[in-house]
């Protein structure tokens, strides 16, 4: 014995398959959800890389801060992190013993994020220290000073 589906039930069938398929968005959705991700133009224009930024950061965090256990005197130096934030980048900082005179002497490492992150990274020392030192950013915003 086999039930034959009403007309209306047909109908109904046809109707909800049809709305399981996917439809072209409206033009200006398109539009609108494309010129979220497009960067704007006049802020292009307005810093061109050529031009001296110099980046104020504000301290975010704190990643390498570990409290000694009670008694203990002194514990091998470990790597500290710090993470600051400027205007639309976020700058990874990592400070360690320097693997060739770690007695002596520190490794400054790390990464700048953000759109465009392209650029140098300057270390002035305090008056009467070293002479300024500068190393470009990779591809990746990566950058590491060695010998400080």
């Amino acid at each position: 014995m086999t039930a034959d589906v009403p007309p209306d039930l047909a109908d109904l069938a046809a109707r909800l398959s049809d709305s399981r398929q996917l439809q072209e968005p409206p033009e200006w959705a398109a539009r609108r959800a494309m010129a979220i991700w497009r960067p704007d133009p006049a802020s292009q224009a307005a810093d061109p890389p050529t031009l001296l930024r110099r980046v104020l950061a504000h301290f975010s965090q704190n990643a390498g801060a570990s409290p000694l256990a009670l008694g203990l005197r002194s514990a091998a130096v470990a790597p500290r992190q710090w993470l600051f934030q400027a205007e639309e980048l976020d700058i990874d900082l990592r400070l360690r013993p320097d693997p060739q005179q770690p007695e002596d002497r520190w490794q400054l490492a790390g990464q700048v994020l953000g759109p465009q992150a392209v650029g140098s990274l300057r270390l002035v020392p305090a008056e009467g220290g070293e002479a300024a030192r500068e190393v470009p950013l990779d591809d990746m915003g990566d950058f590491q000073l060695d010998d400080l």
